[in-house]
């Protein structure tokens, strides 16, 4: 069915033209002077001063920042009173949450040291303010709140989670999680058992190095000495974390952690019993999904042996040995997807979708526009105007951005609207663009409930929202009205078939990994087993749930603990299970009364999104059972249509294994594959190139390390912040840091002695030095601007090197 968009009201969008140059800088503006410098490879000398004045003015300026002792819990029976602390709460919440929404993204669209320090101080003080205020709420006595409202933020405030532990625990808490963090990005491994240390390869070189080899006994000692390096370490720490977090789950009023964390799913408080068993409904569900995972598996596994034929001990009837999957958990086989696809065909759409969109001099932000009209078709309303004036739809070139992920912000203040993205002319973001339309009118839509209900029943409920509506946006008859894509343009059964078995790799083989995870975690958390029988466990849960098994040759110690998920996500991998199986749940219902196949999205009838639009301004008024009923007719978890989205993979899947005559399961009694049964595979000689490094994997000195990103230019993670090695400077400019061998002092920083620049062509042998004398008193302005304009010269001379007082300055971004 046509769409035509030219009947959406048209609204001033703004300057649509994007400059990807830098941002232009006022030098004259610049007054920041170099006035001190931080020795010996710390950046931590000012971490008690404080800069965030915003948020100090807020902490302890009312009663609210005021925390009550425990005895006084359920001692307010006064429903009048409930009330009226619950207003007060709502207009001294948003003003801290709006700090908090403004440093985060000032954070993420600009990432440095000082950013991170106005967002840690931001967060610190909202921890305050939760902490204070949900002791205030344990004072009222739920049996007394007639309410419904109040009662249900009264519920929600009184949960704070980890905060609820003492300053010391919390304080314990976020030092393990440092630990760990560091562990991640700073251990360094051997590749093979005999080479001389030092050994430099990193948790995040893995990527790369699995991606490119087809290397059964490289893949075996990389797992090996990761595990064996860093386990037992790990295992210490997360024991300690597994007591933390017990802890303070009581303080909350659950039984342990697990319980706790699955409180948003089974709708349990610390006052009520759980709605849901949802670990039972997750089980029923699982057993939906088994069949077309067996059948995947065993393609796979068949596939896995013949590409590693004698180098590998994989069984035509048992587990796959979980190094020979690549990806961390097993829970990510999309590495064989070249390898392995069913079919040669190549999916033209992505490629064509590109051309359209630069012969019709799409922008990022053009995008987005036809995004905002493509909603308001479906019923959606107006959005403020702020979203195309405070947004950042492609990447600012002067600014280190947190490009991933891609999200939709409310500031807090009820007017204000954003989204970050580092947009690009391609399908998959185009599709990213409509899913952050879904995510920011689920933060508009409710913008006139209390503070604490304006968004979805829970995150996972969020982002199934979102997925559906992406699913939606790569409807082809969508893009063809568009003209974006041809109109004999079409994905054949071969290309769609590829095109699920490459989902299928990538998303649905995490749900066994989900269950395992959560499983395990919940076990260690209710103290069903102590950390002695953590592996054993471990692995018998992989082996049922997952069919995959420890390498025959490798111990089976350390394997969870080693899992970045596992230990580094303090949350329940539940939440992705449940947003998988919900989004399709989602999607049958836009899709309702048409025919195109599931797989292939749809344009929804508008009564359907109507549906969905008077969920969204509800927000967290209702649970996530009572809106996925309103918009599906059910209450329950179903994997019916996930099964029906992927129908053409697994009809394919079922005669292909039938045909080669392929063992279903991993039950067998653990036979060989003969040589006649392997097929023959034509490795990809580009898997290597294929992988691309994302800029978000790396930080800069200063920069924030915490969720694994790899330290550059001489620094390395101390589990938060990347700081300058032991017997270097850190050298702060503009606002930035820098690790630098000699003292800057030395070169006449500080003592009001000349500042000396030089642009040194890279292929120049002898550096042909551009020295500038600058007066002191300007020496700060030039300073500053040097350090602004970094990136810009970089861009602009490129392949050329910056250097300052001999220290070389690496450009990372080039045309």
């Amino acid at each position: 069915m046509p769409i035509n968009l030219n009947d959406v009201s048209v609204e001033d969008y703004g300057n649509d033209e994007e400059d990807s140059k830098p941002d232009n800088v006022d030098n004259d503006a610049i007054q920041q002077l170099v006035d001190r410098f931080l020795n010996e490879g710390t950046l931590q000398e000012d971490a008690n001063k404080k800069i965030n004045k915003e948020v100090q003015a807020l902490i302890g300026s009312t009663d609210y920042w005021k925390p009550v002792a425990p005895e006084t819990k359920d001692s307010v029976k006064n429903n009048d009173e409930a009330i009226k602390w619950i207003q007060g709460y709502n207009v001294e919440a948003s003003k801290i949450l709006k700090q908090v929404a403004l440093a985060g993204w000032n954070y993420q669209t600009a990432v440095s040291a000082e950013t991170k320090k106005y967002l840690d101080e931001a967060e610190d003080g909202l921890r305050q303010f939760l902490h204070a205020t949900s002791t205030q709420a344990r004072q009222f006595d739920l049996n007394s709140v007639s309410d419904a409202l109040t009662k249900r933020q009264i519920e929600l405030i009184s949960i704070e989670g980890v905060n609820a532990l003492e300053d010391s625990e919390f304080q314990e808490y976020n030092q393990i999680l440092s630990s760990i963090n560091k562990a991640f990005t700073a251990t360094d491994v051997c590749e093979t058992p005999d080479q001389k240390t030092p050994c430099f390869t990193k948790f995040t070189d893995f990527s790369g190095i699995i991606a490119g080899t087809h290397d059964a006994q490289k893949l075996l000692n990389l797992w090996k000495s990761w595990r064996n390096t860093v386990g037992q370490n790990l295992t210490k720490n997360y024991e300690r974390l597994i007591q933390l977090t017990n802890k303070a789950a009581e303080k909350n009023g659950f039984k342990n952690a697990g319980q706790m964390w699955l409180s948003p799913f089974d709708l349990s408080t610390r006052t009520t019993k759980q709605e849901i068993d949802l670990m039972a409904e997750v089980d029923k569900v699982y057993l939906q999904i088994e069949p077309f995972y067996k059948q995947l598996h065993a393609y796979i596994r068949r596939e896995i042996a013949a590409i590693y034929k004698d180098q590998s001990s994989i069984t035509r009837d048992g587990p796959i040995p979980i190094h020979l999957l690549k990806g961390e958990g097993g829970g990510d086989w999309s590495m064989y997807y070249e390898a392995t696809k069913p079919f040669d065909a190549e999916d033209v759409i992505p490629e064509e979708i590109v051309m359209s969109l630069k012969q019709q001099n799409f922008t990022a932000k053009s995008m987005f526009t036809k995004a905002y009209r493509y909603f308001k078709y479906l019923g959606f309303g107006k959005l403020p105007k702020t979203l195309w004036t405070n947004s950042v739809f492609s990447r600012i070139w002067s600014k280190d951005m947190i490009c991933d992920p891609a999200t939709a912000y409310d500031m807090m203040d009820g007017e204000d609207y954003r989204i970050k993205a580092c947009g690009q002319l391609k399908e998959s973001d185009f599709i990213q663009t409509h899913k952050l339309f879904a995510e920011l009118y689920y933060k508009y839509l409710p913008k006139e409930n209390p503070i604490l209900l304006r968004d979805a029943p829970n995150p996972s409920f969020l982002k199934a929202v979102q997925n559906a509506f992406g699913v939606v946006a790569a409807n082809s008859d969508y893009m063809k009205s568009q003209m974006i894509l041809g109109e004999n343009a079409f994905r054949d059964e071969a290309i769609m078939v590829n095109k699920l078995y490459k989902e299928a790799l990538a998303d649905l083989v995490k749900l066994p990994f989900d269950m395992v995870s959560d499983k395990w975690r919940f076990g260690a958390f209710g103290k069903q087993y102590d950390s002695t029988k953590w592996s054993s466990i471990w692995w018998k849960l992989r082996e049922k749930i997952q069919g995959v098994s420890p390498p025959a040759e490798a111990a089976m110690e350390f394997d969870a603990v080693s899992i970045p998920s596992i230990v580094k996500q303090q949350s329940p991998a539940m939440k992705h299970f449940v947003t998988y199986v919900l989004q399709f749940q989602i999607l049958d219902a836009l899709c309702m009364g048409d025919s195109t196949p599931l797989s292939e999205g749809c344009i929804p009838k508008k009564e359907n999104v109507q549906k969905i639009i008077e969920v969204m301004k509800k927000g967290a008024k209702i649970n996530w059972v009572e809106a996925l009923e309103e918009i599906t007719g059910s209450r329950k978890l179903d994997a019916t249509p996930l099964l029906l989205y992927f129908e053409p993979l697994h009809n394919w899947l079922l005669t292909a294994n039938k045909k080669a005559q392929v063992f279903v399961g991993w039950d067998g009694k653990g036979e060989p594959f003969k040589p006649e049964e392997l097929p023959e595979i034509n490795l990809p000689s580009g898997d290597e190139a294929n992988f691309v490094f994302s800029e978000d994997n790396f930080a800069y000195p200063g920069g924030d390390c915490s969720s694994g990103r790899e330290c550059l230019l001489e620094s390395e993670c101390n589990g938060t912040v990347c700081v300058c090695k032991k017997g270097t400077y850190t050298f702060e400019v503009g606002g930035t840091y820098n690790c630098v061998p000699e003292n800057p002092k030395d070169a006449g920083f500080g003592d009001g002695n000349n500042l000396v620049l030089e642009l040194n062509p890279a292929e120049t042998t002898s550096p042909s030095t551009i020295t500038t004398k600058i007066p002191e008193n300007v020496m700060g302005s030039v300073v500053g601007a040097f350090e602004l304009e970094l990136n810009f010269w970089c861009k602009k001379y490129n392949r050329t090197r910056i250097v300052i007082f001999s220290v070389q300055h690496r450009c990372f971004r080039l045309e």
